[in-house]
């Protein structure tokens, strides 16, 4: 669900050369998602990584998504004013998990998960706690610590 309304999304991407070789693209559906880059590869990756981090932002601050191609995508937040388009079954563990978290640990938590499925990868979380800022690196995925993630 989520991937086929990245793709909806891309679909209505426009993009342009600009006067200094450049090319910048832009999602008009999206407020606030473009980008510039050297080549329209880079472009278009670009845009689907700030679409990415767009849709984590909206759904963070309970904003609802707009409709892309006929493509809804809403998550149902406890006490938001939207209601979700699809059901979804609560996790019968999932709670347990994320008790005494932080909300910037939760955070964390949220962003890795949805980046793992968005990559479509099998990522392991080894462990959420405060750590220094710094860089790690687990296998071939760097993580900045400041995320909480290790």
């Amino acid at each position: 669900m989520l991937k086929s309304y990245l793709l909806a999304a891309l679909e209505q991407a426009h993009y342009q050369l600009e006067a200094d070789g450049s090319i910048r693209g832009s999602v008009p559906t999206c407020p606030g998602v473009w980008a510039r880059t050297g080549t329209l590869e880079q472009c278009r990756s670009s845009l689907e990584t700030l679409l990415e981090q767009w849709i984590l932002q909206r759904v963070w601050a309970h904003e609802p998504l707009p409709e892309i191609n006929g493509q809804k995508l809403a998550v149902h937040v406890p006490g938001a004013d939207f209601a979700p388009t699809t059901s979804v079954a609560p996790l019968s563990h999932g709670s347990a998990a994320m008790a005494g978290l932080t909300p910037e640990e939760e955070a964390a938590a949220i962003f890795a998960l949805v980046g793992m499925m968005l990559d479509q990868q099998k990522h392991r979380i080894v462990s959420i706690r405060p750590v220094e800022s710094a860089w790690s690196r687990e296998g071939r995925r760097q993580i900045h610590a400041s995320h909480r993630l290790r």
